[in-house]
């Protein structure tokens, strides 16, 4: 009796061993991202902005079933931005090069890899950080200028002044911000940046300040500085003055100065940029290109505008059979931008500005790009 149970017991964990080798079996097919990382060569921010980096993305997915896809991702701004070609998918074991884009925030290039199922849910993911190298060359302000001869005191007393500045920044290190204010006093400055959807200033660019009434003299400062995030050290900073006139003060004789870096105060103000507001009148579209004029699906156009006397502009993207892409707001009255073309573009895309003045009344024009390729 007592061999019988004995050989009872050594079946039983015989079958349940089996059991466990079949149930060990099956887990073997769950897809799963094994492998995910990058070939590239050292590079900074700088060179990132400049676009002279590339780097080859490698992955290795096993067990991936009919039905289910591969994605590929940037972070760029504040979304998730695709770098698969319109029409193409991915392999389960490949790897592409990509130009790493200067991801426009304070984080170092982000990807993403996915595997998702028929209904999109992601089956397994995997995030990939581009480190920066640093950069021994210290960063300079190359250009902080502005077309604008002087500022009418009515405006700046009634708040509705605006300066258009242009600035470039070299050398700019991670994690570092540009800020626009105004020098009040001794050790007194006040932010002059108008409301904007992303707090990270790019390195180069066009935009729209509100500069104050001046607590005394005839002449404005505006300040560019460079901050380091999050100690608030100064790395750089560039003045422009400018005279004001109006109320008895006398009309200028002289163009603006471009005052060489000055030591400023740390800044304790959220940094606001904005697009031009211009004086009342009729918004006037002076440019707007669209480049180039046929591209390959899944690529990239370079979009250049200019426009005067609008309080606010914007880009949209219209599909064949009114489907509506993305819509760019609060843009500068005059810049360029190079977007990938929207999810879903197949034979068309146009592009339509439009430029609203003060008083609410629009003027459009449209630019239409072919897919083809």
């Amino acid at each position: 009796m007592r061999a019988l149970l004995m050989r009872g017991a050594l079946i039983v964990v015989v079958c349940l061993a089996l059991v466990g080798a079949v149930s060990a079996q099956g887990g073997v097919y769950v897809p799963a991202i094994t492998d995910f990382s990058a070939i590239s060569d050292p590079f900074t921010l700088s060179q990132v902005e400049a676009g002279d980096v590339n780097a080859v993305l490698n992955w290795f997915i096993v067990n991936v079933t009919p039905g289910q896809r591969v994605t590929l991702d940037q972070y760029r701004g504040n979304t998730w931005v695709s770098l698969i070609p319109q029409g193409e998918q991915l392999e389960a074991v490949d790897s592409l090069e990509v130009a790493v884009v200067d991801p426009l925030n304070f984080a170092p290039p982000t990807y993403r890899l996915s595997l998702l199922d028929a209904r999109g849910t992601a089956l397994d993911q995997r995030f990939l950080i581009l480190a920066y190298a640093p950069d021994t060359t210290p960063p300079t302000i190359t250009d902080f200028s502005t077309t604008t001869a002087s500022v009418s005191l009515d405006a700046l007393t009634d708040g509705d002044a605006r300066v258009e500045v242009s600035w470039s920044v070299a050398n700019r290190p991670p994690q570092s911000q540009i800020v626009f204010n105004q020098v009040m006093g001794p050790n007194d400055e006040v932010n002059v940046e108008l409301s904007r959807p992303s707090l990270y200033v790019p390195s180069s660019g066009l935009g729209a300040v509100a500069p104050k009434a001046p607590l005394s003299g005839s002449t404005i400062t505006l300040r560019l500085s460079l901050i380091a995030v999050p100690s608030g050290d100064v790395l750089a900073s560039q003045d422009i003055v400018l005279p004001v006139t109006g109320a008895g003060l006398p009309e200028p004789q002289t163009t603006p100065q471009v005052q060489p870096p000055v030591p400023t105060a740390s800044i304790d103000q959220t940094p606001q940029v904005q697009p031009t507001v211009a004086p009342s009148g009729a918004a006037v579209i002076t440019l707007f290109t669209v480049e180039p004029a046929t591209v390959a699906a899944g690529g990239n156009v370079t979009m250049t505008w200019q426009v005067e006397n609008a309080a606010s502009v914007q880009i949209s993207e219209v599909l064949p059979n009114s489907l509506s892409g993305l819509t760019y707001v609060q843009l500068p009255a005059s810049g360029q931008v190079s977007v990938p073309l929207p999810a879903g573009a197949a034979t068309t895309v146009t592009y339509v500005l439009t430029a609203t003045d003060s008083a609410g009344m629009t003027t459009t024009q449209q630019v239409v790009v072919t897919i083809g390729g």
